[in-house]
């Protein structure tokens, strides 16, 4: 066989476009997850900036912190959000549409991630995706419907190439947000010496290791430097590897599989991982994140069987690329970076001392 008789790709075809871009946001992933994987867990990537508030005495001031935790979480969350009006915008769903869908659902979703957060693990200022993402899952087939209902057309957003896209943008956001996770100390694994002897080996070289007193793994878990099955980044890849695959399969068409492939991926693993956690999930062997995950895909499997199917089609990358270039996409991405940072970016749990003082060489 000869080099011309192999399969050839052109990147001129809508096949290798989206070839082409698939792989440039693998590597991309590959090496900011190399990144962060090694240094997040540091002490010094917790508190990204300090605010002063009101004094505490007549040399020092009270400081707001402002977290990592929230500057990752504002950029998965945009990350996500644009992500699916580009899929959206694949398939010409008017932009207006788009903008409403996405919209009804954060406003449902992020008060969510606190309000679950309070209900099951009795703490008021924490917060959960594992809500947030039941939350949307629930919801998105009902606006769906009623953005339909809304413009008196049947299929002015099609439910299943919507939740496809949906699904396929929330591994997205999952997959980069565990790296808040990561520097927060939140969400940790257990400590390998609690693990069985074959995790104990297959984590040897790979585990975590926080250091920092105010890292949630010290205050709540007393695991300080402790060596941690690294959940979060296992998760991070899993809930990537499934963004990948499922945009795969939407950028050829295939909705119903790209959104099955994402929610199983995504959904399943939530449930499996919660096994390997050590933070405090709510009582009981069997969280109530677990229990929402096994539900959120029985429900999302009913919803494939009902919704009208939508007929095969090759969604063009180039007009969703191009439909993101728009001053009113860009400035809704924007407006939610910054509500996200500010919803999940002050820290209540950690608080600062601050001084401030003038350098004698420069007096």
């Amino acid at each position: 066989m000869s080099i011309s008789d192999l399969p050839h790709v052109s990147i001129d075809s809508p096949g290798g476009l989206s070839f082409l871009f698939l792989g440039i946001v693998s590597l991309a992933v590959f090496f900011l997850f190399r990144w962060a994987f090694a240094i997040l867990p540091r002490e010094q990537w917790q508190i990204m900036a300090v605010l002063p508030r009101h004094r505490a005495d007549s040399n020092r001031w009270h400081g707001l912190n402002l977290t990592y935790y929230g500057f990752i979480t504002a950029s998965a969350v945009t990350l996500a959000v644009g992500n699916a009006l580009f899929l959206l915008g694949t398939i010409q769903i008017p932009l207006g549409v788009s903008l409403l869908f996405v919209l009804s659902l954060m406003s449902l979703a992020v008060p969510a991630s606190k309000i679950i957060a309070k209900v099951v693990e009795k703490k008021a200022f924490t917060f959960t995706i594992g809500g947030a993402s039941f939350t949307g899952l629930v919801m998105a087939p009902v606006m769906a419907v009623a953005i339909n209902g809304m413009h008196h057309q049947p299929d002015v957003l099609p439910v299943l190439p919507a939740l496809s896209a949906l699904m396929i943008s929330f591994a997205l956001g999952e997959g980069i947000g565990r790296l808040a996770c990561i520097s927060y100390g939140c969400c940790y694994g257990k400590p390998l010496s609690a693990c069985s002897p074959i995790m104990q080996a297959l984590f040897k070289t790979l585990h975590f290791r926080f250091t920092g007193a105010i890292k949630k793994i010290a205050y709540a878990g007393n695991l300080e430097s402790v060596p941690v099955v690294p959940i979060q980044a296992i998760t991070a890849i899993v809930s990537t590897a499934g963004y990948i695959i499922g945009m795969g399969l939407f950028l050829t068409g295939r909705f119903a599989a790209s959104l099955l492939v994402s929610l199983m991926i995504t959904q399943a693993w939530r449930a499996v991982s919660e096994t390997w956690r050590a933070d405090y999930r709510g009582t009981g062997s069997i969280s109530m994140y677990q229990v929402m995950s096994v539900v959120g895909i029985g429900y999302m499997i009913a919803v494939m069987m009902v919704v009208p199917s939508f007929p095969l089609a090759f969604p063009n990358l180039l007009v969703g690329l191009h439909s993101l270039w728009n001053p009113t996409v860009l400035l809704f991405l924007q407006s939610a970076w910054i509500g996200i940072f500010l919803f999940m970016g002050r820290s209540r749990m950690t608080g600062s001392v601050l001084s401030f003082f003038v350098h004698k060489e420069h007096l």
